[in-house]
């Protein structure tokens, strides 16, 4: 259900949700690409998790994270603290 409503705020950083049941028994969202191994260990999650106008419960782990184009976006969020 976090995923869903955070996902309306629009911000650019979100996997997009398409889709979600309510009551959070399924979310669908816009398929994103695994990070390569390249793309983790360049990955700096705080610097897109923490911004100085707000911050994005996620979890700072490479998994968290996915490609939409040539775009990083954060796909696991909404439950999780940093």
């Amino acid at each position: 259900m976090q995923e869903r409503d955070l996902s309306k705020l629009g911000w650019r950083e979100l996997c997009p949700v398409l889709f979600a049941v309510p009551g959070g028994w399924l979310v669908v969202m816009q398929r994103a690409t695994p990070l390569t191994d390249e793309q983790a260990e360049r990955l700096d999650p705080l610097s897109i998790l923490s911004r100085d106008d707000r911050a994005i419960p996620a979890e700072p782990k490479a998994s968290s994270f996915g490609m939409l184009g040539d775009h990083l976006v954060v796909v696991d969020y909404g439950d999780n603290c940093t």
